[in-house]
């Protein structure tokens, strides 16, 4: 591979056929919610792909559930780790890596001790190391708990991310966020999948117009601003649905704001949920509402174009191809951008907002489904054993 100055691994030489990679995450609970999504797409798609033999290690608390089922004809291993779930350290991991005896570790997130085992596979072994840092290395989340992750960096992330080979992300400005930090390795700019239904999905809401926020009850997700722009708008005859996990207590403060903002009786809070029920609210909805300060891909908007809805989204989110597309409006970040969204939204019927939904639709079925970002991972995949040329995805630093 150009741009690797790693020996070809000696596992390599023992399968002519298959490249043996191995994903590594922690992100396997509900508290993970986009991440362990994104984790569980791609390695089904991957494992479907005859050209990898993949496994994957799921790294939990001694005492969480975890099913395996959602990860495709991928082998599974659970390794306990200890606290804190950031770093998830396991005494087991570096045995049971050898033991699977991979080409390449792919590795989910950063901050945590598999990055350590990773980085030092690859100077032992030849093993190559990808990343998908999962937007863990944007501004913002760098940001939280700022005095901790400087620490981190200093002892041991800055060395684990000089050895990556290839980083994963979602969207040219991940990519760039990298850059900024003075990662100069090759970068695979490849968008998530999400799972898309054969057919547009008929919606099924007749009761009031509903705009949906369906994500993490966090400060960053920007619900504050929402509330606000909502108020200032009070459009007539819809509701406002906020569902997803509280975060940081937070939902605390987004309920404290719908009372003293007068909305009780316009806005409702379901709390978590998941499954089937996601997909009744996003059925049951005419709008989905996503006012993110800041987002690496936001997948939960694949997923709401893919069940037919519209979409308002922030430009804290990489998803301009909803306004180029004409399904939705990506508006500036904050109370005042969110308020021109909800006017012009909110003013359209439900025929109209339907005819967005179908363009969704087709937009994240041409788009985004996970055969397109499994064909272009497995290509990064070939062309680090200079099985290929280089994919069209990945850029080289410029400098």
């Amino acid at each position: 591979m150009s741009g690797s100055d790693a020996a070809i691994p000696p596992y390599a030489a023992a399968f002519r056929g298959a490249i043996r990679v191995l994903h590594v995450t922690s992100a396997t609970g509900r508290e993970a919610a986009g991440v362990q999504a994104a984790v569980e797409g791609m390695v089904a798609g991957l494992s479907t792909r005859p050209e990898i033999d993949l496994s994957l290690i799921g790294l939990l608390p001694p005492n969480e559930a975890w099913d395996p089922q959602a990860m495709g004809r991928a082998t599974c291993v659970r390794v306990s780790s200890w606290p804190p779930r950031m770093f998830s350290y396991s005494p087991e991991l570096p045995r049971v890596i050898a033991g699977l005896r991979p080409a390449i570790v792919h590795q989910h997130g950063i901050w945590q001790y598999s990055g350590i085992i990773a980085s030092q596979a690859r100077e032992t072994h030849g093993i190559r190391v990808v990343v998908s840092p999962h937007g863990m290395l944007a501004p913002r989340a760098l940001a939280h708990r700022a005095g901790r992750k400087r620490l981190a960096w200093s002892l041991y992330q800055r060395r684990a991310l000089a050895a990556v080979d290839i980083f994963h992300v979602t969207s040219e400005r991940e990519r760039d966020d990298l850059r900024a930090l003075g990662l100069r390795q090759p970068v695979a700019v490849i968008p998530f999948g999400v799972a898309v239904p054969d057919r547009y999905p008929a919606r099924a809401n007749r009761g009031p117009m509903t705009a949906l926020f369906l994500s993490r009850i966090h400060p960053i997700k920007g619900l504050l601003d929402l509330l606000h722009a909502w108020a200032a708008v009070r459009p007539v005859g819809w509701r406002l649905l906020i569902a997803g996990p509280d975060e940081c207590g937070h939902a605390a403060e987004v309920a404290a704001a719908v009372k003293s903002l007068d909305l009780s009786n316009h806005v409702e809070m379901r709390g978590a949920c998941w499954g089937e029920d996601r997909d009744r609210l996003m059925n049951s909805s005419d709008l989905f509402v996503l006012p993110s300060h800041s987002e690496n891909f936001g997948i939960v908007v694949a997923e709401a174009l893919a069940r037919g809805l519209p979409v308002l989204t922030t430009q804290g989110t990489p998803w301009w191809p909803i306004e180029t597309h004409d399904c939705g409006w990506w508006v500036p970040v904050g109370v005042d951008g969110l308020a021109a969204g909800l006017q012009s939204a909110c003013r359209l019927d439900r025929l109209a907002l339907e005819e967005m939904g179908r363009r969704s639709w087709n937009l994240v079925a041409r788009s985004y489904g996970w055969p397109t970002a499994t064909n272009r991972l497995t290509a990064v995949y070939a062309w680090l054993f200079d099985r290929g040329s280089q994919p069209e995805c990945v850029s080289m630093d410029s400098t």
